[in-house]
């Protein structure tokens, strides 16, 4: 009886915060606060330091997609000294969640331009197959070669990172595997990534035995991502009902390729949509190391001393690097 109860519970629980984020999908409320770098509690100088703004200011530009209706627009978020500098910026793909266009996440991308990156988002709202991010691959390519534009013959489009949450999980993961400029990323990093079952069930297919690209891959312990407690049974149950599990993260990490640089954690404390935020530092991190050989933002993963591995507010982290 009690573990009966305690099953419709977490049924309910997940049932109404799942209605909750469907609610707010519907809206077109910031889906991030414009100082999330100041709210973030962090554990660790390198998780401070990268979740701070960085040096540059930043510029934005827009351009509008050929699919329209779906994607809208492309928006280009870029360091405002690109004008002046004569060198080129590492970029930065970004897939949307489900109902949560880049419009309504602009401090993200706010945020990792100011370390220096072109960071490219747009309005799709179904980003899961990764095909827009590689339509906005091949507008930058157009913008590179294009004098009459800022970023003529200024991005690099050899060193490419792709991130998504959520759905955009999977859009950056099958950006990198499935698409025609899957061959441009060098580093990927995803945040919420829907579970194989969860996947299939909406039919969102991807294949992380693909991946030969260092990843970051990061969950949160909330309900709506990792399920409840109670009986051994009862939590397997509300963790197949929830979005990004550990089984999935283990999953996963397992099915990745032993000679690809992998690190998976789960931020404490935080659910499906503190996820896009809160782990905002170690992704920079990630992105700096990998794209802009930031030596510094590499010690927060590499070795038994890594920042990440310590940090008080991360569990269940595993690496090979």
């Amino acid at each position: 009886m009690i573990e009966t109860l305690e099953r419709i519970a977490i049924a309910a629980t997940v049932a109404v915060a799942v209605l909750g984020a469907v609610e707010d999908w519907k809206t077109d409320a910031p889906s991030v606060a414009q100082d999330y770098y100041v709210q973030t509690v962090t554990g660790g100088p390198l998780e401070e330091k990268y979740t701070a703004m960085g040096d540059y200011e930043v510029a934005y530009a827009e351009y509008p997609a050929a699919d329209l209706l779906s994607v809208g627009r492309y928006e280009i978020w870029y360091p405002e000294a690109m004008a002046e500098q004569d060198r080129t910026w590492p970029v930065v793909m970004m897939c949307n969640g489900t109902g949560v266009a880049a419009s309504r996440y602009t401090p993200i991308f706010e945020h990792l331009a100011s370390w220096g990156f072109v960071v490219v988002g747009n309005e799709q709202q179904n980003s899961w197959s990764g095909a827009d991010a590689d339509d906005g691959i091949e507008l930058l390519e157009d913008l590179n070669e294009n004098p009459s534009t800022v970023f003529y013959h200024k991005l690099d489009l050899e060193r490419v990172g792709a991130a998504g949450h959520s759905q955009g999980a999977i859009g950056a993961i099958n950006a990198v595997t499935t698409q025609d400029n899957g061959f441009r990323y060098k580093a990927l990093y995803t945040a919420s990534t829907p579970s194989s079952l969860y996947a299939q069930t909406l039919n969102w297919a991807y294949d992380v035995s693909q991946i030969r690209i260092p990843y970051l891959m990061a969950a949160g312990t909330g309900l709506l991502d990792a399920g409840g407690g109670g009986t051994d049974e009862v939590a397997q149950q509300a963790q197949e009902l929830s979005i990004s599990p550990l089984w999935s993260q283990e999953e996963n990490y397992k099915n990745i390729p032993d000679a690809t640089p992998k690190v998976r954690a789960r931020r404490m404390g935080a659910d499906h949509a503190e996820m896009l935020p809160w782990a905002d530092g170690y992704m920079t991190a990630w992105f700096m190391y990998w794209l802009q050989g930031d030596a510094q933002a590499g010690e927060a993963f590499f070795g038994p001393d890594a920042e990440l591995a310590h940090n008080p507010y991360w569990q269940d982290v595993e690496k090979n690097i």
